[in-house]
């Protein structure tokens, strides 16, 4: 667990850390378990999720699909050192983010993408 001062305030004791997720769906899912496991009323939780910012919408849905009975989810995000998330398209890391972002959530929730960006991808 983290020392108190690199938590910024919160005690080590609040804190559940997650060492074992590859991927954004174990990740959720594994917060799930550790809330439960740690005895929290799982429906009646106000959750953030912190992500940087082009993965922000996929994380959210993951939460919204596997706490489908929380009270309240909102998403902070934070910038990549690489680019701003108005600038993105200006470097070749952004631009292979974003769209490696857009197909994976083409990919897991394809019912979330407008009909008008599936028709400039040709989907």
């Amino acid at each position: 667990f983290p020392s108190h001062d690199t938590a910024k305030g919160i005690p080590p004791a609040d804190l559940l850390v997650d060492a074992a997720s590859l991927n954004t769906y174990e990740n959720i899912s594994n917060a799930l378990d550790l809330l439960r496991s740690s005895a929290y009323n799982t429906d009646d939780i106000t959750l953030n999720i912190i992500s940087i910012h082009f993965h922000a919408r996929r994380a959210l849905l993951t939460t919204e699909q596997l706490f489908s009975n929380a009270k309240q989810m909102n998403a902070v995000t934070y910038p990549s050192i690489h680019y701003q998330a108005s600038d993105w398209y200006e470097s070749e890391t952004g631009i292979n983010n974003v769209f490696s972002e857009l197909n994976k959530l083409i990919e897991y929730f394809p019912e979330k993408i407008p009909a008008a960006i599936l028709d400039l991808l040709h989907l």
